[in-house]
């Protein structure tokens, strides 16, 4: 077995953001309040809003555009307005309401947690994603969920390359990751 990552898990009975350990968090949610960005958490149980679908359809389409790529899904979710229904998804939406951002949430521990998937914005506001999931984790903690899980950090916490395939696996994440981010 090797270690290519760690996951990044976060319990939610006693999450605040205080402290000098949160203030980028806190200054990137600032931000975008001032800027007119608001959030909004699209149920799955809701009634189906087209015009926000057609918002995250649009901002999906528009970042894998600036990427010059295509839905990746070997090792993530993809966008599907199908999955989103069933799921929910977080919305960051500009002051003339349109959608800038949106992250999707996986649940896990039989619905007491919740695992980000697919993160996609339009914006180039420094700190929007960061806004997105930090009031994704503000609505978890107050719906009663026990934990998110921030996903996989690749070749977190991971030695040196001992052998060839720690090098291995360090090398693609130096010289591939740039092209998907």
């Amino acid at each position: 077995i090797r270690k290519i990552g760690e996951q990044a898990r976060l319990p939610l009975a006693n999450y605040v953001m205080k402290g000098s350990k949160y203030q980028d968090l806190r200054t990137a949610c600032n931000r975008a309040a001032r800027e007119g960005f608001s959030f909004r958490w699209y149920p799955a149980d809701g009634p189906v809003d087209k015009a926000i679908e057609a918002g995250l359809k649009s901002t999906s389409d528009a970042w894998l555009h600036a990427k010059h790529g295509r839905e990746m899904t070997f090792d993530m979710g993809h966008f599907d307005i199908e999955e989103i229904r069933l799921r929910g998804v977080a919305v960051a939406m500009n002051a003339e309401g349109r959608v800038e951002a949106f992250a999707t949430w996986l649940p896990y521990k039989k619905g007491r947690g919740r695992c980000i998937d697919l993160m996609r914005h339009r914006s180039s506001m420094p700190g929007l994603m960061d806004f997105v999931i930090t009031e994704s984790i503000k609505t978890f903690r107050a719906r009663g969920l026990e934990e998110v899980c921030l996903a996989n950090a690749p070749l977190a916490n991971t030695a040196e390359p001992e052998n060839p395939h720690d090098r291995a696996m360090r090398y693609i994440y130096r010289n591939f990751n740039r092209l998907y981010g």
